[in-house]
C-alpha cells in the first residue's frame, strides 16, 4: 500500500477534495510465495468517501497495487462520469464523452509523468528549514496517510475499516 497504492490514494484525495470514510481491502501474496518479501504483492481496496448530502451515498474509488504484472511501472487512473470518463494508464489517456463504441475519444497529450521523482523535495526541505508553506500541506500527507492505515488494517481484519484521521 505504501510502495504504490499510496500515490492514488493521494491523487484521489486531491481530486475529490473529499475525505473517506470507511475501505474494504483484500491482498494476495501469490506472486512472491516461497521469498522472503512478507507483504502482499496484490492489493485491491474499495474506498467510500463521506457522503456530498443527505440523500447521497458519496464517491467510490477503487485503488489496486499490482507488484507482479509484467508492465512498466505505471499508474492507472480512470475516472468514471455521467457526462464523460477519463482513462489515463501507462501508454497513453483519453477522455471518452460518448458510449457509443464508433465516437471518437479526445486524446490527451502531454508528458507522462509529467513530474519527476523528487520534484517535491525542495519544497520540503524548504519548509522544514524556514518554515515556507510546502507544496503538499501536512494534513494531505496525514489524510493520505490514514486511508492507507486503515486498508492496511482492512487488509489484516478481512472487515469493513473506518478511517480514523488525525
Amino acid at each position: 500500500v505504501y510502495g504504490g497504492a499510496i500515490h492514488l490514494i493521494d491523487l484521489i484525495l486531491w481530486l475529490t477534495k473529499s475525505r473517506v470514510q470507511e475501505v474494504f481491502a483484500l491482498g494476495s501474496r501469490k506472486v512472491t510465495e516461497g521469498t522472503a518479501f512478507r507483504h502482499y504483492d496484490l492489493v485491491s481496496a474499495l474506498l467510500k468517501f463521506e457522503s456530498g448530502s443527505s440523500n447521497s451515498d458519496g464517491i467510490l474509488a477503487k485503488i489496486t497495487a499490482n507488484f507482479g504484472s509484467v508492465v512498466p511501472h505505471h499508474h492507472k487512473l480512470c475516472v468514471y462520469g455521467t457526462e464523460g470518463t477519463f482513462n489515463q494508464g501507462h501508454t497513453d489517456a483519453t477522455y471518452f464523452h460518448s458510449r457509443d463504441p464508433s465516437a471518437d475519444v479526445e486524446k490527451v497529450i502531454g508528458p507522462y509523468p509529467g513530474a519527476e521523482k523528487g520534484d517535491m523535495l525542495p519544497s520540503f526541505v524548504k519548509s522544514l528549514l524556514d518554515g515556507t508553506p510546502a507544496e503538499i500541506s501536512e494534513k494531505e500527507v496525514l489524510d493520505a496517510m490514514s486511508v492507507g492505515l486503515a486498508i492496511e488494517k482492512s487488509l489484516e481484519t478481512k472487515k469493513l475499516e473506518q478511517v480514523n484521521y488525525a
